[in-house]
């Protein structure tokens, strides 16, 4: 059971920093840094209420999301 779930999250990782990398390549080569921004007000005032629903978390503990994406505009 552990092993099954472990290699499930394993593969959803993947799958997430490779649509990261591809997302950072696009934002760096292609100066759509207003549509990351965005992206980055919609997800703080309407996608974090939906994933706080699904995840059953409060937004408080979602919160390192939108940090870590403020971070990586600083970089961008």
């Amino acid at each position: 059971m552990f092993l099954i779930a472990n290699n499930t999250a394993q593969a959803i990782l993947s799958s997430f920093f490779f649509k990261y990398a591809c997302w950072f390549s696009a934002i760096a080569t292609s100066g759509s840094r207003q549509k990351a921004l965005a992206d980055l007000h919609q997800m703080q005032t309407v996608n974090m209420e939906e994933l706080s629903d699904v995840q059953r978390r409060p937004e408080s503990q979602l919160k390192f999301i939108t940090d870590a994406w403020q971070q990586f505009m600083q970089h961008v």
